[in-house]
């Protein structure tokens, strides 16, 4: 772990942060355009929107607690294109079992 840490430069670490940031605003608009009630805090790699059903939420493997689900977005998320299957799955699910 250390090494993995000291073996990548200040800029590159800001770059990977950025990128994370950046995959997690575009996630949250994504689901807030298919009207799921989706955020996260400015500086947070973390989306937060209603718990699907636990059909949807095991077999993407969200962390839920409650009525909330949350996606951790790290950096093997290369790009939006690899949550859109998911965050259609859940915008679909949400659609069918509540209010929205």
């Amino acid at each position: 772990m250390w090494y993995a840490v000291k073996s990548v430069s200040v800029e590159e670490h800001q770059s990977r942060i950025k990128h994370c940031l950046e995959i997690a605003s575009q996630a949250t608009n994504v689901l807030n355009e298919l009207g799921v009630p989706a955020w996260r805090n400015k500086f947070s790699n973390i989306v937060v929107f209603p718990k699907p059903s636990e059909a949807v939420w095991r077999k993407y493997h969200l962390a839920v607690e409650n009525a909330i689900a949350h996606i951790v977005v790290n950096g093997h998320v290369r790009s939006l294109d690899t949550l859109l299957p998911a965050l259609k799955d859940i915008a679909t699910d949400l659609h069918k079992t509540t209010l929205l």
